[in-house]
């Protein structure tokens, strides 16, 4: 435990162990998590309101007119938020990107291909960032390691990857497996 020092007009806190700040991670993990979820929420909500009208008219325009499907997608993809993004527009996009994928199937290895190169320098930045921080023994990375909270760019990622699976797993679930490789001309 570390010892209080006063001065004349404050306390100043006292100095944290590696317990207390595992047990302070502890305590904010359900609410960075219930964060997460709410967000999630909010983005779903957001997106069924005001996002899908515009998404149903992309698709019917790629359908009636397939000439323009090619510069829909192009500026589709030209437009992908930038990873600095606020997360909650991220996941709007994203959702965005898989209704079209999902609808307009001739498109979708592009745009997922794209979505899957977003996650992909998420991750990269994440992984660049904890490899410069500077450890005398493996010890102290590992007690960081086990206190650290989710960053801004860790939580986007997760949450645009489990956005990512749910896309994938209700794909698989439309298309059995026997039929997977085999494309309708």
């Amino acid at each position: 435990m570390g010892s209080r020092r006063s001065s004349s007009s404050s306390q100043e806190p006292t100095d944290l162990t590696d317990e207390d700040a595992i047990s302070i991670k502890k305590c904010l993990a359900p609410l960075v998590q219930t964060d997460i979820e709410e967000s999630q929420i909010y983005a779903e909500a957001k997106f069924t309101l005001q996002i899908k009208p515009i998404c149903n008219f992309l698709v019917k325009v790629m359908k009636l007119y397939p000439f323009r499907a090619q510069q829909v997608i192009d500026l589709l993809l030209e437009r992908m938020p930038h990873k600095n993004t606020p997360a909650l527009f991220q996941l709007i996009y994203a959702k965005l990107c898989f209704v079209i994928a999902q609808e307009v199937p001739e498109h979708e290895e592009r745009i997922l291909g794209c979505l899957i190169e977003r996650i992909c320098s998420l991750d990269v930045e994440i992984k660049v960032k904890s490899r410069k921080l500077v450890h005398h023994n493996f010890e102290d990375y590992f007690k960081e390691i086990e206190s650290k909270l989710l960053s801004v760019r860790e939580a986007k990622i997760s949450m645009l990857i489990q956005q990512f699976c749910s896309y994938l797993k209700q794909r698989i679930e439309e298309q059995p497996l026997s039929q997977c490789g085999t494309r309708d001309s």
